[in-house]
């Protein structure tokens, strides 16, 4: 189970304050929170280092996108709904939180996708135990399950960018009961994130009735899905993550900083831990042209976080980029 595409455990520094290693929502959200260290830089920007575990114009019409997506194999589950909290589905891998619930009650998760995944993956998931498989296998079936759960999403919210990631997917893999029966499929569900709970966290939202108010959401208003955090007294000078008190919030007026997306740093898989300079200078300038490419600040402020050592080892090579709300020009 994965928050796609995010995962905040990175370093943070100022972006010349921008230069923090730092973290994301559940996975920036949950993910995101193993910070190795802070510093300032002046697009002015923080970073930190954070580790790793692991759109068209046009109307979207779900049902349409959904319902073409359904092979033998997979559970007919296409436009169900479903109750879960935050913390579960970001940890389940199978879904464990009972039967669906007609789409008229409240829930909290819906169902736009199931298909199975390349046949070749099948005979290898069997023989692998539960959720023990390699390490390469499991990169394997988490490229599909990408390549089906993420294409789809994008599908169905083409209007939803990086910085929009209060609308996230989740996706389930069959039981082990239900693999050995020689199910391939995966379940991709989409949720959405409610930053002012009141709790402090980052807790699941009702979703409407349709989808297709969420999707027509996407459209009109794609940035009432951006990602903010807040703390009292806080500082600009100080990174969201490393601020006591700092909590998600709506991106209002007292919003302090604006999540500005997860971005690659141009390093392939491959490539042997580069240091923590070598990515601050990478963090710093790939958060700085993010912002600048977005044509919205004028003397652009803000932390990034960027891979730690252990987080660089498994496989982690983003960005995370937030800008300073009360230094944006």
């Amino acid at each position: 189970m994965e928050l796609h595409p995010h995962d905040p455990r990175n370093a943070a520094r100022p972006l010349s304050v921008w230069l923090c290693n730092a973290v994301c929502l559940t996975a920036i959200f949950a993910a995101a929170l193993f910070l190795t260290g802070c510093a300032q830089s002046q697009w002015t920007v923080g970073a930190a280092s954070v580790g790793a575990s692991a759109a068209d114009e046009n109307s979207a019409d779900p049902s349409a996108a959904g319902s073409a997506y359904l092979p033998s194999l997979s559970p007919k589950v296409f436009g169900r709904c479903w109750v879960a909290t935050a913390d579960e589905v970001g940890a389940w891998r199978t879904w464990r939180g009972g039967e669906y619930v007609p789409c008229s009650e409240e829930h909290t998760t819906y169902t736009y996708a199931a298909e199975d995944l390349p046949a070749e993956l099948l005979d290898e998931m069997r023989a692998s135990t539960s959720d023990a498989a390699d390490s390469a296998l499991q990169v394997r079936i988490d490229d599909a399950i990408r390549d089906i759960c993420g294409s789809r999403f994008d599908d169905l919210f083409p209007r939803l960018t990086e910085r929009q990631v209060l609308v996230q997917w989740f996706s389930f893999l069959p039981t082990d009961a239900e693999r050995d029966a020689g199910a391939r499929w995966v379940r991709c569900d989409v949720a959405q994130y409610a930053p002012d709970s009141g709790t402090g966290e980052l807790e699941l939202a009702a979703l409407p009735a349709s989808i297709h108010d969420l999707v027509l959401a996407s459209f009109t208003s794609p940035d009432d899905f951006q990602y903010c955090r807040w703390a009292p007294g806080s500082s600009a000078d100080v990174g969201p993550q490393q601020t006591q008190g700092s909590q998600p919030t709506a991106c209002t007026e007292s919003a302090r900083w604006l999540f500005d997306g997860m971005h690659p740093l141009g390093y392939p898989e491959e490539a042997p831990y580069p240091g923590e300079e070598a990515l601050v200078a990478a963090a710093n300038a790939t958060c700085d042209a993010a912002a600048r490419l977005r044509g919205e600040v004028q003397a652009p402020s803000g932390w990034f976080y960027y891979p730690s050592a252990d987080s660089w080892d498994e496989g982690g090579r983003t960005a995370a980029c937030w800008s300073n709300l009360d230094r944006v020009g």
